[in-house]
């Protein structure tokens, strides 16, 4: 049966519980944090070991090829476990400590705050970080019960397992980007999200900050329960929860400048091994952050090379880094009959730096994410077309930006009409 009973009712963790009135300066703070034991015990138990089971497709067979990704390019044991050491108990040790100085540091942090006349913005970004220290512990602690619960004979399979786990992973983003939207009070205006269940689908996410790597989770893989496997930076690894839940999943942490791309780009491939309709490949085609300073270096290097042809189509796109074609051409061309789906957003521009952060850029904002599919049988066949397409599909994105954000700056202009 789906549920187990594993009692989780002896899981020791804490609950943030806080609200954010009077956001604007005009109106007085209202600011409580409190803390009772184990409030989210149901909730994670509910989600992690009374949910319901996904559809016959989702799953296949016990010993069906996509569940063998799980962990694909993960690290050996000496060094994976070198890094754990590491980061595992400086997150409970980072955790401990902030709710330990958070009754002194919250009421400094309103005082500077009520002299700066800011909409709050250090109170806003401290009860941030401590809901993520609380999603780190809450997020470590189930996932070793989930280990324990496999490691007892709890699971009925490698596809039961790598749901769970999928679920926590759900849990977690949900919370966690939740929270941030009402902490900051920002607005989430979307448009094109449709139910993608009915087919497999490779999502394509302009990257501008670390915090647009929730979106997807946040609107499509926990509403609709589509298990995307992600291709992202190795550099993530250093999170505790990503690093132990993403290396039970089917992802891929790509090694960024190891002079293997051949190599990093056959393991890409491989996440489009039985890829089944609830199952999804995300990729964010730009391969970092953008930046202006990024996009001028990029430009510079097409310049150099004479690639004239890339630099004239580079050169056309002004929020958006141009699409790196290796992993994103590797998936397109072995694609087994997914449809692509594109993210485009804007308003995250303010969370690039501390800066733009502390001078409340992204209190109050409104984030506007745009999605739409091009089918798999309108989706080009052959290197030259398919390299046309992704341009102009990535211009598409570009465009997007570009209504809602000044050129040559972060800085969020006015809504302008399509």
């Amino acid at each position: 049966m789906w549920a187990t009973s594993l009692d989780l009712r002896y899981f020791s963790c804490f609950a943030i519980r806080f609200s954010v009135a009077g956001a604007t300066c005009g109106r007085g703070p209202r600011i409580f944090l409190s803390m009772n034991h184990l409030t989210i015990l149901d909730t994670v138990r509910s989600k992690l070991f009374q949910t319901s089971p996904p559809r016959k497709e989702q799953i296949g067979q016990p010993s069906c090829d996509w569940t063998s990704l799980a962990g694909l390019g993960r690290d050996p044991f000496h060094r994976l476990w070198a890094r754990r050491i590491f980061t595992v108990p400086l997150y409970f040790l980072l955790l401990g400590l902030s709710l330990v100085l958070a009754p002194l540091a919250i009421p400094l942090a309103a005082l500077i705050d009520l002299m700066r006349r800011s909409p709050w913005v250090l109170c806003r970004t401290i009860l941030f970080l401590l809901l993520y220290l609380a999603c780190e512990g809450a997020g470590i602690t189930a996932s070793f019960f989930l280990w324990l619960a496999a490691s007892l004979g709890r699971n009925r399979s490698a596809a039961d397992y790598l749901w769970r786990n999928f679920a926590l992973q759900n849990l977690w983003v949900r919370v966690l980007a939740g929270g941030a939207f009402r902490l900051f009070s920002i607005r989430l205006e979307v448009e094109g999200l449709e139910d993608y269940r009915g087919r497999p689908i490779l999502l394509f996410c302009r990257h501008v900050s670390t915090a647009d790597t929730v979106l997807p989770a946040y609107l499509v893989a926990e509403p609709q329960r589509i298990l995307l496997r992600y291709v992202i930076k190795r550099e993530l690894l250093l999170d505790p929860c990503l690093d132990i839940v993403g290396n039970r999943l089917p992802n891929y942490f790509v090694r960024r400048g190891s002079g293997e791309s051949e190599s990093e780009i056959e393991k890409v491939k491989c996440l489009l091994r039985d890829l089944r309709p609830g199952h999804g490949v995300l990729i964010y085609p730009e391969g970092t952050r953008f930046t202006p300073s990024k996009r001028e270096r990029i430009l510079k290097r097409l310049a150099e090379k004479g690639d004239r042809e890339s630099l004239r189509r580079a050169l056309g796109l002004q929020f958006v880094l141009p699409p790196r074609l290796g992993g994103s051409l590797a998936i397109l061309e072995n694609n087994p009959g997914a449809d692509a789906v594109f993210c485009a957003h804007a308003g995250l521009e303010s969370t690039t730096s501390i800066g733009r952060l502390w001078r409340g850029g992204l209190v109050g904002s409104t984030v506007r994410v745009k999605f739409w599919r091009v089918p798999y049988e309108e989706i080009p066949r052959g290197k030259e077309a398919l390299i046309e397409w992704l341009w102009r599909e990535w211009s598409r994105v570009n465009a997007f930006v570009g209504r809602y954000v000044q050129p040559g700056s972060f800085r969020l202009g006015p809504s302008r009409s399509p």
